[in-house]
C-alpha cells in the first residue's frame, strides 16, 4: 500500500505486548485497514493517518482501527456495516468481517464502528475472554 499511496499516510502502531499471545482468525484486521485507506484517507486528497491499536482490557482483546480520513454520515455507515453499499467495486469487506465473528466467535464477539463526515472513522473489535 505504501507503494501505491506513496507518502499519503502514516499508520501508527499501538500493541499491548500481553495481547500479543493471543490467536485470533486470518484477515480480520487487514479488510479493515484497506477500507480505511481507500474509503477514507484516498478520497480526502490530503496526507491521513492510520492508528491500529491492539490491548487487552480485563482479559479482553480489544482491536481497533482508526482513521483520519473523509468519514461518513450515519446511514452510509449503517450501509457499510450491513453490507448495503452501492459502489461497483467492493463494499462488501466490513459485512464479511462481521458475519466471520459472528461464524468463529458465536457470539462472544462486539462490533462497533463510529464515524463522523471530515473526521474520520473507527471501528472496534472486542473478543472477549475465553475465545
Amino acid at each position: 500500500q505504501k507503494i501505491r499511496f506513496g507518502d499519503m499516510f502514516d499508520v501508527a502502531f499501538k500493541l499491548d505486548e500481553a495481547a500479543m499471545d493471543r490467536i485470533i482468525i486470518k484477515n480480520l484486521l487487514q479488510p479493515m485497514v484497506e477500507n480505511a485507506l481507500n474509503h477514507g484517507i484516498e478520497p480526502k486528497r490530503a496526507h491521513g493517518t492510520i492508528i491500529i491499536n491492539i490491548e487487552l482490557r480485563q482479559d479482553d482483546l480489544i482491536l481497533q482501527i482508526i482513521d483520519d480520513g473523509v468519514g461518513m454520515d450515519r446511514k452510509t455507515l449503517g450501509d457499510v456495516i450491513t453490507g448495503k453499499v452501492e459502489r461497483t467495486t467492493g463494499g462488501y469487506a466490513v459485512k464479511n468481517v462481521i458475519e466471520r465473528l459472528r461464524a468463529y466467535y458465536n457470539g462472544n464477539h462486539s462490533f462497533e464502528a463510529y464515524s463522523r463526515p471530515g473526521i474520520g472513522t473507527q471501528f472496534i473489535i472486542t473478543i472477549r475472554s475465553g475465545e
